[in-house]
């Protein structure tokens, strides 16, 4: 419980540290890349991917196939295969999440005990947010709030 309670006061200093921090900074917060592509199987074929994996970027994002006819595929089905990728990245990503604090706002993401979440991927990355307001704020600025979920997951393993 107190690894809990350090981790929602880190989060929340961080939330009112970080915005004045970045407004100082003069290096620029934006053309992140993407995070690697951290799922096994090629989305389209649904084969194990090996060392020569194709690798495209595709609407900002890593994606990796097993060979090239794949990522033509994948541009015909792209919605469809993008929520499958993004549905394997939240349940690989969830059980490490740093927070269960909406990154935007600090709120709890439960409601008598049950999770009202909203998962987003963004760059192959889950952030968690708890509400469609929270979802178009951290979609204004996604490099201050994934600067503070790295923060945050920093914290979390300081404390582990």
């Amino acid at each position: 419980m107190a690894t809990i309670d350090h981790a929602r006061i880190t989060l929340s200093v961080l939330m009112l540290v970080l915005p004045l921090a970045a407004s100082c900074s003069s290096a620029p917060t934006h053309g992140r890349a993407s995070d690697p592509y951290p799922l096994k199987r090629c989305p389209v074929s649904g084969r194990t991917l090996g060392e020569n994996a194709v690798v495209r970027e595709i609407d900002g994002r890593e994606v990796r196939f097993c060979c090239e006819d794949c990522p033509d595929r994948f541009e015909s089905a792209k919605a469809e295969l993008f929520a499958k990728i993004d549905a394997e990245l939240t349940a690989a990503q969830l059980p490490d999440y740093p927070t269960d604090e909406c990154i935007v706002t600090g709120a709890p993401m439960t409601l008598d005990r049950k999770d009202v979440s909203i998962n987003i991927i963004y760059r192959n990355r889950l952030v968690r947010v708890c509400c469609e307001d929270c979802r178009a704020q951290f979609e204004s600025a996604p490099e201050h709030y994934l600067s503070m979920l790295d923060e945050a997951r920093r914290a979390a393993s300081a404390v582990e």
